[in-house]
């Protein structure tokens, strides 16, 4: 698995290592003397959902001031009130931290997952969860004021006005007494509402059926509707008379595009869509300017009058993630990196890389930003701490001698030379030597020649038997394909959660899987492996399990867990299976490489975290030679070691950009390799140089 989406470019050479903690507890530097923190007291700043926080940012580069580690994993994006940093995690806890220490001051529990945002107003914090509940808790103690089941949609942003809370429904949009829970408003809609804005006594929401709509709160009567491209329409932004709000991209469709309407009379000023269709998302406003994340087109900041692009800066993919102050505006990406830019130029102040998968929104205030990743990791950064130096990584398999080279280049193909290529990713070898590849562009499995012609396509988008969707809501269109060895071609076929198998010819064999957490089901199936007896492995990098199967599809076992312990796994990599049937998985988040013998029982770990030699960051790929040796793809290398876990060789790829950065392997046998670049629409072909025991 790669970042699920689009990495960060330069990092400007700062490597700055999150400390493991235990559940809970807290790292810290140092703590401002005194230190004081505007409130910034729901998810898009203030109820007309500009996204302006009061800052002021941090002088500089910041530093970690506190972590704090939740296991279990976030989604939700914090708050703060009263100098407390309120986040909701997936193990259904709400926690206020001390924004100045990172120590806990309160926890509730709530039925389910927190949902993706909360607000706070006059005391109360305001939280819903996967129940479609939401409550109210106080802000001083965390003790539960009232609940209330109103069906929420799961994505849905509350905000509360004059008294009153608004908020999405799966069937419309309502209003609760904020005091009490009870019922004050509701417009009913066919079909769910992800936010509600409220400005000027107009409630402002799009639904399903591709209507956004204007209601006035005092008469009760719907003031316009305009017809969006889609029906997955976000939060709106109102702002000089104007409404700003996007129609998002559904799962698999590229059709997003941001309006700027008339907020008295729905006359729609101008529309914005990136060439590509993929998501918009209007996130911050102001001073004549819109700030607009791409899913794979960088970071727009359009002009509020014409619709016409200012500036835009080649960053990674931001889900969620902006916070504007008067002196920047910082982003962070869903590969862990914090950006900070100049506002007004787009130009860049500093770079920052944190950790990994990052959909919330950061907060800047007091001279502090504030974080919570998807991985559980929560932190302070400001730019007064004293940092101390990182504890040294424990011993990794670094080699005794000099380190010989392992790849030299052939050829490279991209999508002029093999017309379609795009998003290429799990790759197998069938018995005459061809590669077969998942390309996440066109929905196929292209069957490829050494000399890089395309011998066959198969599959297409759809949902049908022998159709194919790579389409993974939320991330990259990536997917797995192995072939065994009688040449039947077995796909991850992930977005239709389920695997299929296909004659060497390409016809349809038969399919298994549904969606699901249960023995044969799958949350993401994003690679497959075939084992020496015909076993299908197939990894799922939600449920951070491995499944075997036989290859008619009955399930044999489940291998791995969710966790960073021996046998866990974090958003697993890739994986490979030896001739003698040891699994061996680049278990992606965690940093390193695990195996499991053919009864999945746990058997060994490679690596740490970080960039020196036997080290990893983010590895995605594992491969197995025919002497034994270990290959692991590292986002922008490879890394060769013997039968002893020892380095032996490794490959630098010399480009270092996110166009570059490297997907999975395959070894063909005959002394070449093929490597992904994904972001970059490629395959590469190379030659396998002589490989030295180390000694």
């Amino acid at each position: 698995m790669l970042p699920s989406l689009r990495p960060l470019s330069a990092m400007l050479g700062l490597v700055l290592t999150l400390v493991a903690v235990p559940v809970g507890a807290v790292t810290a530097q140092s703590a401002p003397p005194g230190a004081t923190f505007p409130d910034v007291p729901m998810l898009l700043a203030d109820p007309a959902h500009h996204g302006v926080q009061p800052g002021p940012a941090p002088d500089g580069v910041p530093s970690i001031a506190w972590t704090v580690k939740e296991e279990d994993g976030i989604k939700s994006s914090p708050i703060l009130v009263d100098g407390l940093l309120i986040v909701g995690g997936l193990d259904h806890t709400l926690r206020a931290l001390d924004a100045a220490t990172g120590e806990e001051r309160w926890r509730y529990t709530a039925a389910g997952e927190l949902g993706r945002g909360g607000v706070a107003a006059d005391g109360l914090v305001y939280w819903t969860d996967s129940t479609g509940a939401i409550q109210a808790v106080e802000v001083a103690t965390g003790a539960q004021r009232w609940v209330r089941e109103v069906a929420t949609h799961e994505n849905t942003n509350p905000t509360v006005v004059d008294g009153i809370i608004y908020l999405g429904t799966q069937t419309g949009a309502i209003g609760l007494d904020a005091a009490t829970g009870e019922d004050a408003w509701s417009w009913p809609t066919p079909g769910p509402v992800r936010a509600v804005t409220v400005v000027d006594g107009q409630a402002i929401f799009g639904a399903e059926d591709r209507l956004i709509r204007a209601v006035d709160l005092a008469t009760g009567t719907e003031t316009w509707q305009v017809r969006a491209l889609n029906g997955s329409i976000g939060p709106a932004i109102v702002d000089g008379g104007a409404v700003y709000i996007a129609a998002l991209q559904p799962s698999g469709e590229a059709s997003s595009e941001l309006y700027a309407i008339d907020a008295a009379s729905g006359e729609v000023h101008w529309r914005f869509r990136i060439p590509s269709g993929l998501a918009v998302s209007p996130l911050a406003l102001r001073d004549g300017l819109v700030y607009v994340p791409t899913q794979d087109d960088g970071l727009h900041a359009i002009r509020t009058d014409d619709g016409v692009t200012a500036w835009r800066a080649d960053v990674a993919q931001v889900l969620h993630g902006l916070a504007l102050t008067d002196e920047l505006l910082v982003a962070a990406t869903l590969d862990g990196t914090l950006v900070a830019l100049d506002p007004a130029t787009g130009a860049p102040a500093w770079q920052l890389p944190i950790a990994l998968l990052t959909r919330t929104n950061p907060i800047v205030s007091g001279g502090s930003i504030f974080v919570a990743q998807e991985d559980g990791t929560i932190a302070a950064y400001r730019s007064d701490v004293v940092a101390t130096p990182a504890p040294a990584a424990t011993a990794s398999p670094a080699p005794i001698g000099k380190v010989g080279k392992a790849l030299k280049p052939v050829k490279t193909f991209d999508s002029t030379a093999i017309p379609g290529l795009g998003m290429p990713y799990g790759m197998g070898i069938a018995p005459d030597g061809t590669l077969t590849v998942a390309n996440g562009r066109s929905d196929q499995v292209l069957v490829i020649a050494k000399d890089g012609t395309v011998v066959r396509r198969i599959g297409g988008h759809g949902t049908a038997d022998g159709k194919l969707s790579f389409q993974r809501e939320g991330q990259d269109p990536l997917g797995g394909a192995a072939v065994a060895a009688d040449g039947t071609i077995y796909v991850a076929d992930s977005a239709n959660f389920r695997v299929q198998a296909f004659a060497p010819d390409g016809n349809f064999l038969r399919s298994w899987g549904s969606f699901g957490q249960d023995d044969g089901q799958f949350l993401d199936p994003i690679d497959v492996a075939i084992g020496p007896d015909g076993s299908v492995f197939v990894v799922d990098d939600v449920r951070d399990q491995i499944q075997q199967f036989t290859p008619e599809g009955a399930w044999i076992r489940t291998i791995g867990s969710h966790g960073s312990g021996d046998g866990q796994m974090r958003f697993t990599g890739s994986i490979t299976v030896t001739p003698d049937g040891t699994l061996i998985n680049a278990d992606y988040d965690n940093n390193r490489v695990q195996a499991w013998d053919a009864n999945g029982t746990f058997l060994w770990t490679l690596g740490t975290g970080g960039t020196g030699p036997g080290q990893f960051r983010i590895p995605s790929d594992v491969a197995v030679d025919g002497k034994g040796n270990l290959w692991v793809v590292d986002q922008h290398r490879v890394q060769v070691f013997d039968p002893d876990r020892r380095l032996i060789a490794a490959w630098q790829e010399p480009g270092g950009t996110p166009d570059d950065e490297l997907g999975t392997i395959a070894l063909t046998g005959d002394g070449f390799a093929w490597v992904t670049q994904p972001y970059g629409n490629r395959l590469v072909r190379l030659k396998l140089l002589p490989l030295k025991r180390a000694k």
